[in-house]
């Protein structure tokens, strides 16, 4: 111990050390990874995040836009709003319980929301003559933005049949994730 460090700093240096390696060991505990996930997240963010390059030319496009609020918007936004809280309740309620058993579902998650938010047209129109347009018609929340931007900046009615399925794909999420944590339950409150 160096002469300068009195005991009682020496203890809060210990303490500090086993917590933050506390920390880390439940974090981690059951991942396959394990630490590795603490460097997998900030790369890929890296990543991705490497193309807010063109974020300054995405926000004078958007400045540009003239948007006015119309009765569509109020009748039609709550619907949406309905249909997006569907499909993320259902969401949430399976990465939840999975997470409680297999913790690299914290990670995978995180990862794929990342790469998912790429394959979801919030700031691009879909291709229309694509063969990757099959992923943006199954994922229900491609389906709701899209829904979201024909209202909002268009001010035209939603496209009621891609919202439909939309809609059904969200409530077959919802129930799937409901019936999963109900069945798992008492399981989750025991692993807690």
């Amino acid at each position: 111990m160096p002469r300068h460090t009195t005991p009682r700093m020496s203890h809060s240096l210990e303490l500090t050390w086993h917590l933050i390696k506390r920390d880390f060991q439940l974090r981690y505990a059951g991942s396959v990874l394990g630490i590795l996930w603490s460097l997998a997240a900030p790369i890929s963010q890296l990543l991705i995040l490497v193309f807010l390059l063109g974020l300054p030319i995405l926000l004078g496009m958007a400045l540009s836009q003239q948007l006015s609020i119309s009765w569509l918007v109020v009748g039609i936004l709550p619907l949406l709003l309905l249909i997006q809280a569907v499909l993320t309740t259902g969401l949430g309620l399976l990465i939840a319980t999975a997470n409680v058993f297999y913790r690299d579902v914290a990670q995978i998650t995180h990862l794929a929301l990342s790469l998912l938010f790429f394959l979801t047209p919030v700031f691009y129109q879909p291709p229309v003559d694509s063969a990757y347009r099959v992923l943006f018609e199954i994922n229900p929340m491609s389906v709701v933005i899209q829904n979201y931007r024909k209202v909002l900046l268009d001010g035209t009615a939603p496209d009621w049949p891609s919202l439909a399925l939309a809609f059904a794909m969200s409530l077959v999420i919802f129930l799937l994730g409901y019936w999963i944590h109900r069945r798992y339950e008492s399981d989750v409150i025991d692993a807690i």
